[in-house]
């Protein structure tokens, strides 16, 4: 199973190490942070989003259709009372020359990425206390 780590460093900043790379995460001044990294809420959206890119490029590449330069925008609703994010929206942005014949098979494709198929059927999550 892939382990990774999350260390608090000063203030409510941490960094995430996975495999020998690290990011940092932190929180902007308004919710107490220094704004040094992006937010937690920001990792998982935009976990989203390169998970996305991974599997549209890998399919663009095989079926032969333009990819180069596709960029995924997101934006998402933080619910602050009940602490999670209800909504989040993707505007995949093919280059030109895309065939718009394979609008269908790239959204099927993008909906099938890990990351989506796991925040829609969240896994179970222990916690423990060490």
């Amino acid at each position: 199973m892939p382990e990774m780590s999350v260390k608090h460093t000063e203030g409510v900043a941490s960094v995430m190490a996975a495999r020998g790379h690290q990011v940092r995460v932190d929180t902007p001044p308004a919710m107490g942070g220094q704004d040094s990294g992006p937010t937690p809420v920001e990792l998982l959206t935009g976990a989203l989003g390169s998970c996305i890119v991974f599997y549209v490029a890998r399919w663009a590449r095989e079926a032969g259709v333009p990819y180069a330069g596709m960029e995924v925008k997101l934006d998402y609703v933080l619910d602050m009372e009940a602490h999670c994010v209800p909504v989040i929206n993707v505007d995949i942005r093919m280059p030109a020359g895309f065939p718009q014949d394979r609008r269908e098979s790239l959204l099927r494709v993008a909906e099938h990425c890990t990351v989506h198929n796991t925040l829609c059927s969240p896994p179970r999550i222990t916690v423990t206390v060490a």
